[in-house]
């Protein structure tokens, strides 16, 4: 005999692991949301750094030009001051973004790095011989094909590295609407699960407690009244109610 107690139990039961497969599954999606989430803010983190070493590079080449045409003291050195403070942010945008993507990208983020250095190295030289040797000496050693081919390449470096970056956030972008997705529909499909344990039990309750026992205290009413002509429908059921009835 399967009893009452055990068919509630039972409806409890799989509302509550239903319930609890739910929760699972969203603390799953929250992890995963997170990590996507922080690799976002990496990928948007390398993105502005990459967008400041650019115009770290361009007023860099503008305080060289500058140095070019200076012909005074007073001016040169201006201007090589300005292009030290520009070179110790760029080089400190180029330790940054090896951090950023410490453990990832470790190959194109050397390559950059390498640039970087050479960029730096060739710059503060140039910054050095302006002042210490006059604008005609500074043009020489900077305004040659080997110094543009050096700054041309470490633009190509950090396009090609916002390239890269630009697809791994397509990437990305897609996977956390994939995982949203996934998750609008499993918790959907999780709340329609437990709402229809939920109408089961009631239908439960109601067909298998709430009638029978009116219909037995209707019965029970009239053989109170000495009415022995009774419909006892409830006599052939295998559980309490049954027992009750017969």
């Amino acid at each position: 005999m399967m009893s009452l107690r055990f068919k509630l139990m039972a409806v409890v039961a799989a509302s509550g692991l239903t319930a609890m497969a739910l929760a699972a599954a969203l603390s799953w999606y929250a992890a995963e949301r997170a990590v996507l989430a922080a690799q976002e803010a990496r990928v948007a983190r390398a993105v502005t750094l990459l967008e400041r070493m650019n115009a770290l590079v361009f007023a860099v080449v503008m305080e060289s030009r500058g140095q070019y045409f200076a012909e005074a003291a007073e001016p040169m050195r201006r201007f090589a001051e300005s292009k030290r403070t520009h070179l110790t942010g760029l080089r400190r945008a180029s330790d940054e973004l090896a951090a950023v993507y410490e453990g990832d990208q470790q190959a194109a983020v050397a390559a950059l790095r390498q640039r970087v250095a050479t960029f730096v190295e060739f710059r503060l030289a140039l910054a050095e011989t302006g002042v210490r040797e006059g604008f005609a000496a500074a043009r020489r050693l900077g305004d040659n094909d080997q110094n543009r081919s050096a700054r041309i390449a470490l633009n190509r470096e950090i396009e090609s590295f916002n390239a890269r970056l630009a697809e791994q956030n397509a990437v990305q972008t897609a996977a956390i609407a994939t995982l949203d997705r996934a998750a609008s529909w499993g918790a959907s499909m999780g709340i329609g699960v437990v709402f229809l344990l939920v109408v089961i039990g009631l239908w439960f309750v109601a067909r298998g407690f709430a009638r029978p026992l009116r219909d037995l205290d209707l019965a029970m009413g009239k053989l109170a009244g000495g009415d022995t002509a009774i419909d006892n429908r409830h006599v052939a059921r295998r559980d309490e109610i049954g027992a009750m009835a017969r």
